[in-house]
């Protein structure tokens, strides 16, 4: 019988919180041809809020390449 726990933790990569929600930032801003409005509608946060985040992970001015 396999162990549960050690099965999951192999198959779920090390990221932290802040690392996930980058990358969902980043994927959903690609999804979503880079246009703010939509993508913040999309992570349910405020334009504003996005704006926040991508200065926190240092985002901006990113082009379509990212």
């Amino acid at each position: 019988m396999l162990d549960y726990q050690t099965t999951q933790s192999q198959s779920i990569p090390a990221l932290t919180l802040e690392e996930l929600e980058k990358q969902r930032i980043v994927e959903v801003l690609q999804q979503h041809n880079q246009q703010i409005t939509a993508a913040a509608k999309s992570l349910g946060i405020s334009r504003n809020a996005l704006y926040r985040r991508m200065e926190k992970y240092q985002l901006e001015g990113l082009d379509e390449s990212f």
